[in-house]
């Protein structure tokens, strides 16, 4: 299936995978776009975030917010890089009410990992 075919059938990948943004990043190097995205989903950035949360460590989990932003960005994974801002801003402004749950960045976190999935069956498939 090629990236078309994927969009049609996936209509909302774009918003958590942009393939062709992605690939044109690294001069649209299959090879190298399939060794980022398959260690992108093999991290525990996210897992390592929502414990430093739950135990109320702010600035870790600014620090490990960053780096997932970064991840996001460098990666063209537009969802997550969206709800990793809003979660950068919320810790940015926790007070007395305590800090944050990234509930919303762990569905991103989550369907993006899915789709990257399906892009990496795919991949070999996809012409640009």
């Amino acid at each position: 299936m090629n990236l078309s075919q994927l969009k049609a059938v996936y209509t909302d990948l774009s918003q958590y995978v942009d393939v062709e943004d992605g690939l044109n990043r690294i001069r649209k190097n299959k090879k190298v776009y399939r060794t980022v995205l398959s260690s992108f989903i093999q991290n525990t950035h996210y897992d390592d975030l929502s414990e430093q949360l739950a135990r109320g460590d702010a600035e870790a989990a600014r620090v490990t917010a960053h780096t997932i932003k970064g991840l996001a960005a460098n990666l063209s994974l537009p969802m997550l890089l969206k709800q990793t801002l809003e979660l950068q801003n919320r810790l940015k402004s926790v007070g007395a009410s305590g800090l944050p749950r990234p509930d919303e960045l762990g569905k991103a976190m989550a369907k993006t990992i899915e789709y990257i999935g399906i892009v990496l069956q795919h991949l070999d498939d996809m012409e640009f």
